[in-house]
This record gives C-alpha cells, structure tokens and sequence, in this order.
C-alpha cells in the first residue's frame, strides 16, 4: 500500500515540474518576441533622448527599424520617426520618409502598432520649445529648395497638433501647400502636399434651419379699415440647397375686427377677436453669406385667411360670412441673419451656429379680386434659430 502511495506522489510531482518547464519554455520565449524587444527599444529610446544622446537615439532607432522589416509589427509611429529625423538631422531619410508616406499602411488591420507611451509626448514637447532651432538648422542644411519648403513646411504642420495653437495657423499652411504645389507640380512631394499638408473643408450641398419668430404685421387700404394690424406668431423651417434656401413657414397672427361688419343674421362687432392664417412656402439665394451674417432676398406664394376666431365660428355658424377664405398671397422680401459665435479659420467655415433672423415680407393678397377688398399686407419678423450643414474635405 505504501509503495503504491509512494508512486502515486512521484507521477503527481514528475507531472506538475514538466508543466512548470513547460511554463517557464513559454514565459523565455515571449521576454524575446517581438513586441516585447519594441516597447525595451522604445523605453531605452525615450531614455537617451531626454539625456540628449543624439548618437544612441540613432542607432536605437535604425535597430528598430530593423525589428520593423522582420514582420508586420512598427516600432515608431510616424509622427515619433519623424520628430526624431528632424532632431537628429536626417534630412535625406526624412525626406524620403514624407514622399513615400502612405496613411493607408499605418492604419491597416495588419499591422500592429506599439503601446503608447510617454515617447511621442517627450518628443513633441521638446521639439516644440527647440522649434525654432529645428527651423533655422532646416534653412541652412545642404538641402535643394523644393526639399527644403516641404520639410519646412511638414514641421510647421506637426506643431500645429500641440493643443495651444489655435486653427488658424492652418489657414497659412493651406496658403504655403497651394504655392508649393503651383509652383513644383512634379514634384515628388505633390501628394502629400495635397492629401497631408493642405487640410479644407467646405460646405456639404445641403443644410437646414429652424427659426421661432414673432414681430408685426401691416395691413393697408380696405384690408386697414376693416382689421387692426397684426402681432404674430410663428415657426420656419429653412431646406438650403448650395446658396439656394426653401423656406416653409407657418404664420399665425391675432388682431381684431377694424369696424362693425355685417352679415346676414348680425353683425360681427368693432373690436372682436380675429385670427390671421398664412402658411408660406418661398425660395430665396444667399447673395452674401459672411461669418457674421447671411442676407437673402426671396420670393414665393402663399395663402392668406383672415376671419373670426374657431370659438365664435362654433358658437355663432353664420360668422363664416365674414371670414376671408384661404386665398392666394404672393410674397416678396429679405432677411438678414446675424450669426452667433467666433469667427472661425478659412480652412472650417462656420457652417453650425445659431442666429437672431429679422425679415421683412410684401404679401400681395388675392382678396380684392376675391371679396371686393384691396389692400397689400406688410410685415416684419425677428426670430431666433439654428443652422445646421456638414462639412467635406477639399483636395
């Protein structure tokens, strides 16, 4: 029985020390994988870097670029390998980096980038305080012209990400990238210059508005005498095409009988309360569209009724008599809007905002030819909204 114990123990320890090896085999040979001799590569290059050991941070770099080619992994992100070339001077090399550079490679399922470490903050930081140092060492390498412009110009870009620059400064990178590509058309850079270095956005064809107005209306000749003028209120909606805007509106205006008016079975008294219909539907053009306002001129039809209100209508039927019907109205008009917010940079037009809208419409009201009662109708609006349209990438 003890012998059988006795054996017992020994398959138990013999099994559970081949696990262990089998253990530490592992545990060997992933301390030498390669994404465990990056993230080294990587800590010994941060490290020589804040000690200004420019000849270690060369080769530590060129012995991951090595590990790179053996597969799919990358050592540096694009941004780290380039702040390095520019510290170290590697002009050519960076150079070629910036006309081969493809962001389709770096962002592909395939690849496997390293972890993120303090490596790219350390970078940007100190090439930020040494910037410009990095551009006067640019000026004057030995580097042909059109190498010179855009290595220059990829640095100022690469500043641009720290988050206390403002969004303007792209505006004179756009303005550099369109006078190198003009000037060097078949130049080896041009894509990049293009796709990279040149960052617009414009506009998307389609935008939309909502606006909730009041405001005051006019009435003039017979319409005048036989209704006070109007307090309306009201809500828009506005469907942009490029500069070209539909606006749907619905106006509802109270006001009051002007005089006694008859009909067959009374009369509807001086003073009572009247309701004032007119939906809207008009097209205008943005002839000037400025980041602080938007003035556009429009014309369209409407349909205007004019009457008692439902309750007296429900309450004494034969008031129908006196109500003006649904009749075609055209319209003619402006509004300027004034824009809310900061101006924003040439390169991303304001394209959402909200604004404070004031409109000035001519109504042309079918009532004379219909019932006997010329008379045009004015009115002014001020109403509050926002506007919405998305933007694109320009190339």
């Amino acid at each position: 029985m003890r012998i059988t114990i006795l054996l017992f123990a020994l398959f138990v320890v013999t099994n559970i020390q081949g696990q262990i090896d089998s253990l530490r085999i592992i545990v060997d040979d992933d301390l030498s994988s390669t994404s465990i001799i990056i993230n080294k590569g990587r800590k010994s290059l941060l490290d020589n870097f804040i000690e200004n050991n420019k000849d270690e941070v060369i080769k530590i770099r060129r012995y991951l670029a090595g590990v790179e080619k053996e597969g799919r992994y990358y050592g540096l992100y694009t941004y780290e390998l380039w702040y390095l070339l520019y510290w170290t001077q590697e002009y050519e090399e960076l150079a070629d980096s910036i006309a081969d550079y493809d962001a389709k490679n770096y962002s592909s399922d395939n690849t496997i980038s390293p972890i993120m470490d303090e490596l790219f903050t350390e970078l940007a930081l100190v090439l930020w305080l040494e910037r410009k140092k990095i551009q006067q060492q640019i000026a004057d390498a030995d580097l042909d012209e059109e190498t010179r412009v855009i290595l220059m110009l990829q640095f100022q870009r690469m500043i641009l990400n720290r988050p206390e620059q403002r969004g303007f400064e792209q505006d004179s990178i756009n303005s550099m990238a369109n006078a190198f590509m003009e000037k060097y058309p078949e130049s080896r850079y041009f894509s990049y210059a293009r796709n990279n270095l040149k960052y617009e956005l414009v506009p998307k064809k389609w935008g939309f508005a909502v606006e909730f107005f009041s405001g005051y209306g006019i009435l003039t000749q017979d319409l005048a005498d036989n209704y006070t003028n109007i307090i309306p209120v009201g809500v828009a909606f506005d469907i942009c095409y490029k500069r070209f805007e539909l606006y749907l509106r619905d106006y509802i205006g109270f006001n009051k009988a002007g005089k006694d008016i008859q009909y067959s079975s009374g009369t509807w008294e001086k003073g009572s309360a009247s309701r004032v219909f007119l939906p809207e539907a008009s097209l205008g053009y943005a002839v000037a569209d400025h980041y602080r306002y938007k003035i556009a001129p429009f014309g369209g039809i409407a349909s205007m009724n004019i009457g008692p209100t439902q309750k007296a209508l429900n309450d004494t039927p034969d008031l129908d008599e006196v109500d003006l019907k649904f009749t075609m109205t055209y319209v003619v008009g402006f509004q300027f809007d004034f824009k809310f917010g900061p101006k924003s940079p040439n390169y991303s037009p304001k394209t959402n905002y909200g604004f404070i809208r004031v409109r000035y419409t001519w109504n042309f009201p079918g009532f004379d030819w219909k019932y006997g009662l010329p008379g045009n109708f004015h009115s002014i609006t001020i109403g509050g909204g926002g506007f919405t349209r998305k933007t694109e990438r320009k190339y």
